[in-house]
């Protein structure tokens, strides 16, 4: 009798438990924002702006009188020459002297004497120069510390510039005497420092040859003289024009 009791309060508990279940019901809460939430809210919704497709961006460039407010300047390379740039800009007040003297005391001696006797001054000093710091008898340089030494020294009496290639082929007196001659003497020294490995050309030296050498033109000294020509043909046209209808 007692366990048939016990059964049954056990059954009833059981149904009590999924009444109280079944009873029970899941309630939410709405999610509260602080102060910070609300403007970072505000500041996403002004980003948020609608986007326009592309048939309605043409339609609005094409109807509308306006310029484009940003020009976009497009680099071309290999079309500005950087020899046209402000070498001073570049420079942006920096100086330097170079090592080689513009002025020298054996150039002053050279003024007022003729080319015969200026190039009997040079032969011997460098001669000279020669016999202190090279020191052969036959005249040749191929020992290279003894060269690089000499030419440094030709460089600073006599204030030429020698450029790495012309090291290297100044192999003997003979060779440093006529190089230091025609530049004393002949056209002045284009040596440009900011240029030291360019090669100058004389155009002299291809004559009668199927080899011109012409001198280098900028893009901007070359629009210049396009439309220089141009104004000239309109203005030979518009005379051509007139003496026509004359």
């Amino acid at each position: 009798m007692s366990l048939r009791i016990s059964r049954m309060s056990r059954v009833t508990q059981i149904s009590r438990s999924l009444q109280s279940l079944q009873a029970r019901k899941f309630s939410t809460t709405a999610q509260t924002q602080g102060l910070l939430d609300y403007f970072s809210f505000t500041r996403k919704n002004k980003l948020k702006t609608a986007e326009k497709s592309t048939k309605e961006v043409m339609q609005e460039l094409e109807t509308q009188d306006k310029d484009l407010t940003t020009q976009v300047a497009i680099p071309i390379l290999g079309r500005t020459d950087p020899r046209n740039k402000d070498w001073k800009k570049k420079m942006n007040g920096f100086s330097g002297e170079s090592w080689i003297p513009s002025q020298t005391t054996i150039k002053a001696e050279l003024e007022g004497k003729q080319d015969a006797e200026k190039s009997e001054i040079i032969t011997k000093r460098v001669s000279e120069l020669h016999a202190q710091y090279a020191g052969s008898s036959d005249g040749a340089l191929s020992d290279l510390s003894k060269r690089f030494t000499f030419l440094k020294q030709v460089q600073l009496e006599f204030g030429v510039a020698i450029s790495d290639i012309k090291l290297t082929q100044l192999n003997n007196l003979h060779l440093v005497e006529d190089f230091v001659v025609s530049n004393l003497l002949g056209p002045k020294s284009r040596f440009n420092e900011r240029f030291p490995n360019a090669i100058y050309l004389d155009p002299k030296e291809f004559e009668g040859t199927n080899i011109s050498v012409t001198k280098f033109v900028g893009a901007k000294e070359k629009q210049k003289k396009f439309e220089k020509l141009v104004e000239q043909a309109k203005l030979a046209e518009q005379e051509a024009l007139k003496a026509a209808s004359a």
